[in-house]
C-alpha cells in the first residue's frame, strides 16, 4: 500500500508511484478527492481580539462546546463532536459532495473501492506517559472504522513546546456505496486539533 503521510498531494508523483509498484491503473483514470482544512481559511484573524470565539453565539460555524483560538488551534469539549473545517482543494471525478451543518459530512457520488487517508496535527500535553487516547476517528454510516492509534507520532524538534504536538496519521481501503457518508469526529471529550499553514489537515480519497 502507497502510503499518504504528505502534507500536499502531487498527482504525478503518485502516477509514478503507481508504476513502480505495477499497480494496473492507467495514470488518466485514476479518480481523487483531496480537502484541507486550515486554519485561517476559516476564520478572520482580525476576529480574534479576545484571543478566542466560541460557537454558536460568538460563531456559528463552531458547535457548542467548540472553540477557535488565534495560535491556530480549535478545542472540542465533547466526544462525537464532527470535524466541519475542511475544504475541497483538488480532484479528478466528481466522488464526493459535502452535507450537514457547515459541510461536515462527505457523501459518496460514485461507489467503488477507496483509499482513504487523513492527517491531523493534535495537541497532547501529556509528555511524560503513553498515551491511550483515540483522538479522532473517521466514520462510515455512523459506524467507526478508524481511529488514531496509540503510538501517534509525537513531535520531536528541539523546540521546549514541541513535544506536546502529536500528528495523527489513518488510511485504509474501503468498499465505498453511492451514499455512504463519511464523517470525522472527536472519539473522546477535551481534544484540541492544531491547523496552522504549515501543519494543515489533508482528507484524500482516492478511487482504486
Amino acid at each position: 500500500m502507497i502510503p499518504f503521510h504528505r502534507e500536499s498531494f502531487d498527482r504525478s508523483d503518485f502516477a509514478l508511484k503507481l508504476k513502480k509498484t505495477n499497480c494496473p491503473l492507467e495514470t488518466s483514470h485514476t479518480q481523487y478527492a483531496r480537502y484541507e482544512g486550515r486554519f485561517y481559511s476559516l476564520f478572520n484573524y482580525s476576529q480574534f481580539g479576545s484571543g478566542i470565539i466560541e460557537g454558536p453565539k460568538k460563531d456559528s460555524r463552531l458547535a457548542e462546546g467548540v472553540s477557535a483560538s488565534k495560535d491556530c488551534f480549535l478545542n472540542y469539549t465533547k466526544a462525537g463532536e464532527p470535524l466541519a473545517f475542511y475544504n475541497p482543494r483538488e480532484g479528478l471525478g466528481d466522488l464526493l459532495t459535502q452535507k450537514g451543518d457547515n459541510n461536515n459530512r462527505f457523501s459518496v457520488k460514485v461507489e467503488g473501492r477507496y483509499l482513504i487517508s487523513v492527517n491531523i496535527s493534535l495537541v497532547d500535553y501529556n509528555e511524560l506517559s503513553v498515551s491511550r487516547r483515540q483522538y479522532i476517528g473517521l466514520t462510515i454510516n455512523g459506524r467507526v472504522v478508524m481511529t488514531c492509534y496509540n503510538n501517534t507520532f509525537r513531535c520531536g524538534t528541539n523546540r521546549d513546546d514541541s513535544k506536546k504536538y502529536k500528528i495523527c496519521n489513518m488510511i485504509g481501503v474501503f468498499i465505498l456505496i453511492t451514499n455512504d457518508q463519511l464523517q470525522l469526529q472527536t472519539m473522546e471529550p477535551n481534544i484540541s486539533i492544531r491547523l496552522e499553514d504549515h501543519r494543515t489537515s489533508q482528507f484524500i480519497a482516492i478511487r482504486l
